[in-house]
């Protein structure tokens, strides 16, 4: 069903939920992302020798930079889940007092 969201805009509440669970899964899935990248961090150097002290630490500073990115990037989706949310009770609630036409 597709009907005038309050602002005068057409929405379609399911569209929109299936919309929020798909950011949701992001969100999640950007979480195990960086759950892998911190163990790959905690383990060992692969040897004590200079080429693989300085590969560990490339690897490091590439994981913190991933880790940086990926930190940004969930705090957009979440305010973007926060927003849709907000826009989706605003429709409901609105549509529960009849100022929706349908």
């Amino acid at each position: 069903m597709h009907a005038h969201a309050p602002a005068g805009y057409r929405l379609d509440p399911d569209r929109l939920r299936s919309l929020i669970a798909s950011l949701q899964d992001m969100v999640a899935r950007l979480s195990r992302t960086a759950m892998e990248l911190d163990a790959a961090v905690s383990a060992s150097p692969p040897g004590h020798d200079e080429v693989s002290l300085n590969m560990y630490r490339q690897l490091v500073t590439m994981t913190e930079q991933a880790r940086a990115s990926i930190g940004d990037r969930q705090v957009r989706l979440l305010a973007a889940i926060a927003a849709l949310q907000a826009q989706l009770r605003a429709y409901e609630d609105a549509e529960r007092a009849g100022a929706i036409p349908v």
